[in-house]
């Protein structure tokens, strides 16, 4: 009997398709928190997203979510909807923690 992928090893194999130049991903981190970033893990648990847990060097700490529900060519303004996004939860949050920055 041949060995069936699990769902894990299907999840892994969707992931590796996705690889948003790291160059990118800093830019927009840039833009949103004026601080590049210093580290940054890949999240492999969804079906439908790039995720990475990153931290600036100004030690900013934010989820970068990259929708990939829709072709490659659509990437750029995912990508500036997913920034969209954590600048709102950031505005929220500017009151409670006053290190936050925003891009205008």
């Amino acid at each position: 009997m041949a060995d069936t992928p699990t769902l894990n090893d299907w999840l892994q194999a969707r992931h590796n398709h996705w690889n948003t130049p790291a160059s990118l991903i800093n830019e927009y981190v840039r833009k949103a928190t004026g601080s590049a970033i210093a580290q940054a893990s890949r999240i492999v648990l969804g079906q439908d997203n790039e995720v990475y847990d990153v931290t600036t060097a100004d030690y900013h700490q934010l989820i970068v979510r990259i929708s990939r529900k829709e072709n490659h060519y659509t990437l750029v303004y995912h990508m500036l909807r997913s920034v969209v996004f954590l600048l709102k939860i950031m505005k929220r949050k500017r009151s409670a923690h006053p290190n936050l920055k925003t891009v205008r």
